[in-house]
């Protein structure tokens, strides 16, 4: 056989090939006969027997019912758990050294090991060292962790490493998806912080009061700050000087009343 023969016939049968394998059929999957957990870009998450798999908007298998534990982010990469109990990445079937996942639909997962416990960041399986004792579970990139006994910090997991700032507090509590309010013993007060640290007030507040996801109520004796998602003061009244009504704060001075919208912007 001539050598320009021999190389079309090759070449003619490498793309029968690959023509074969592109219009395969994938198994479609009664969606009646399995559990759809939930949606996760253009993928459903679903169990089978107590075995996860990952469909697509078509109902199409993507990922099999094999798994005990999948974490998938929007791409379809992600983690598995198989049956012998590993952690693999699901594109490469790289195995992951970790314990133990903590079960979450966000993109930042936390997971222990030796103890410690780590974040993973999904979008890109970057893990993160296991070096804290204490993290909360939250689907957010910002999270409350402790190193130290009794000393919290937050951490964000968008960081590839992370950046110790400096600011910690004998207490941290989450009162939005970026919102925290947090204080210290010695003063006993709230503070209110926005992400990582990007704003904090002072430590002065008695309480602060949740109305949206953007607007919050910092109570200092008989003083209150209408503050904003950032905890800027937009501003200041006495007790009896307001009322809130849906969607709107209204301060009453002097006979006049003026109000403000409560919850405008979506985070």
């Amino acid at each position: 056989m001539k050598l320009w023969m021999l190389t079309a016939f090759i070449m003619t049968t490498l793309y029968m090939a690959i023509l074969a394998e592109s219009n395969k059929s994938k198994e479609i999957v009664n969606i009646e006969e399995v559990e759809v957990l939930y949606k996760k870009g253009d993928f459903y998450i679903a169990r089978d027997k107590n075995l996860y798999g990952v469909l697509n908007l078509k109902n199409e298998l993507i990922i099999p019912f094999e798994y005990k534990e999948i974490y998938l982010y929007k791409n379809s990469d992600g983690i598995v758990k198989n049956k012998k109990n590993k952690y693999l990445s699901i594109k490469d079937k790289k195995k992951i050294e970790i314990e133990k996942i903590y079960p979450s639909i966000s993109d930042y997962l936390v997971y222990e090991k030796n103890e410690k416990f780590g974040t993973i960041r999904l979008r890109d399986l970057k893990i993160h060292k296991n070096i804290f004792n204490e993290i909360e579970i939250e689907d957010s990139r910002y999270l409350v962790a402790s190193k130290y006994e009794n000393k919290y910090i937050i951490v964000d997991v968008e960081e590839d490493n992370f950046e110790d700032s400096g600011v910690e507090f004998d207490y941290i509590e989450r009162i939005g998806k970026e919102t925290f309010i947090a204080g210290t013993d010695e003063i006993g007060k709230y503070a209110f912080i926005y992400k990582k640290f990007e704003n904090i007030t002072e430590e002065k507040y008695d309480d602060i009061i949740f109305l949206s996801n953007v607007d919050y109520i910092g109570v200092e004796s008989d003083s209150y700050d209408l503050l904003n998602y950032k905890g800027e003061v937009r501003v200041s009244f006495k007790k009896n000087e307001f009322k809130i009504l849906k969607d709107k704060l209204i301060l009453i001075k002097d006979g006049q009343e003026k109000e403000y919208k409560i919850g405008e912007k979506k985070l």
